[in-house]
């Protein structure tokens, strides 16, 4: 949750040799950190919106034949990934990706695309469509990077 210069001189001094900054954070306030390291950002990916000890997917008898990989549905029937982590966790993903390939982000180090779902296909189609900076052929949000809440 990198969000400020401050932040990052404290990285640098513990020897960071990069810094993927928050993906809450706006563009406009990426463009103006302050960094000796490379600086990159997530462009893609179904990113954590919530991680649970106790995982809501669990049946009254525990865990059963889960495979791991589940859904849960909100009131405006939109679904949202459940990934069991070891079952030490569960991690409730975003019910869109994130996707930024059609977008003009500030100079960035690195890019990262976080894939946690998708098959080795979609992954390379998502891969292309970034590298060639297409509008992509499935919903997505734009995250926080072009509205001002931080």
């Amino acid at each position: 949750n990198i969000i400020t210069s401050k932040a990052i001189a404290q990285y640098e001094a513990m020897n960071a040799a990069s810094i993927t900054v928050s993906f809450e954070l706006s563009a406009n306030k990426l463009k103006k950190l302050k960094a000796n390291v490379p600086l990159g950002a997530v462009v893609y990916g179904y990113m954590p919106v919530m991680k649970m000890r106790a995982c809501p997917g669990r049946g009254p008898k525990g865990c059963g034949d889960c495979k791991g990989l589940q859904t849960l549905t909100d009131r405006k029937n939109e679904e949202f990934i459940l990934i069991c982590r070891d079952r030490k966790y569960s991690e409730l993903l975003n019910c869109v990706p994130l996707y930024v390939g059609d977008k003009a982000m500030p100079n960035l180090g690195f890019e990262t695309l976080y894939f946690t779902i998708e098959t080795k296909e979609e992954a390379m189609d998502i891969l292309r469509q970034y590298k060639a900076r297409e509008l992509p052929d499935f919903r997505r949000t734009a995250g926080l990077y072009f509205r001002e809440l931080l």
